[in-house]
């Protein structure tokens, strides 16, 4: 049995870049990570030195607003004013993607509020964002290192007896290995029509079988046009002397 591509294995790895399950079950965690990966640093502590500021103001006559921009000093009414902060998220997930800081000289952000749930929106939108991008690093990372991915759902018999193959009978680390596996062919009728193409034309397949380090030791089919009841025995090959 060769090494499999599993979730638990793709989370091991994620967790270790800071992106995986345990770290996104933590608000705070996931915050930090997000702005360490982009060079990013939010503060609410006004400072002349920020590159983007968010920040609530009261107009004249006593409404709520809310200030977006780069440039306090001129603010435009038409792209910088917000009538509700639920509008923010995007603006502020936009802005720290697009950063130009690092972990050095993380780009300051100031905010005027820090606990305000349209952060939490907004890098909880890039952690997951990130999570992905990793995920399909880490899948590559993996192929490269001679990892095969788990075949659950087979298209065809050949995908079929690969699927046999990554059972955890043959896993070797398991303890349920036994380095056999018996099909009862008629109780699984969501592969019947591969197990019945095994059966029918068996000398084919048992090259298939071998590619995959199996050997298939035995074949019951009952029925004239298709397995109604049936055995198959795959069974691991075993190298000769």
């Amino acid at each position: 049995m060769g090494k499999l591509i599993t979730d638990e294995l793709i989370n091991e790895r994620l967790e270790a870049r800071g992106f995986g399950e345990k770290q996104s079950e933590n608000e705070e965690v996931v915050r930090q990570n997000v702005l360490n990966y982009y060079g990013v640093e939010l503060t609410d502590n006004w400072t002349s030195k920020a590159e983007y500021y968010m920040y609530e103001e009261t107009t004249k006559d006593g409404y709520t607003v809310y200030v977006a921009t780069n440039n306090t000093n001129n603010i435009s009414v038409c792209e910088d004013i917000y009538y509700y902060n639920n509008d923010l998220d995007e603006k502020l997930e936009e802005q720290i993607k697009y950063s130009n800081g690092d972990e050095d000289n993380p780009e300051i952000i100031y905010v005027d509020d820090l606990n305000q749930d349209f952060i939490d929106r907004a890098v909880e939108n890039l952690f997951i964002y990130l999570a992905e991008k990793f995920e399909e690093d880490v899948v590559d990372e993996l192929f490269n290192e001679g990892y095969n991915h788990k075949v659950v759902t087979p298209i065809n018999a050949l995908q079929y007896i690969e699927m046999i193959s990554q059972d955890y009978q043959f896993d070797k680390n398991s303890k349920d290995y036994c380095g056999f596996i018996n099909i009862t062919v008629d109780n699984d009728y969501k592969w019947l029509n591969y197990a019945t193409q095994v059966t029918k034309d068996r000398d084919r397949y048992e090259i298939v079988a071998n590619h995959y380090g199996l050997t298939i030791d035995r074949v019951v089919s009952l029925g004239v046009d298709r397995v109604v009841k049936g055995e198959l025995i795959f069974k691991e090959l075993k190298d000769e002397d």
